[in-house]
């Protein structure tokens, strides 16, 4: 988990002045942490996944989901 909380930051890095959260590398590791969390649950889940979404349309709702709120200021 480490690895891939250094890569998705590499990623973001970027974009980081675009995040309107207080304190953005924060705001940034939740997001980071939410979508790991809701994947492998998710994955867990085998065919019993009951939410009836397709991987492209699971992962299109967390991405709403971080935009909304990497993109709210508090």
């Amino acid at each position: 988990i480490s690895t891939r909380r250094k890569l998705f930051l590499a990623a973001v890095e970027p974009h980081l002045r675009e995040v309107r959260r207080r304190d953005r590398r924060v705001a940034v590791v939740m997001v980071q942490a939410m979508v790991t969390g809701s994947c492998v649950h998710r994955a867990s889940q085998g065919k019993g996944v009951e939410d009836g979404l397709t991987w492209d349309e699971f992962a299109q709702q967390l991405e709403e989901l971080a935009m909304s709120y990497l993109l709210e200021s508090n």
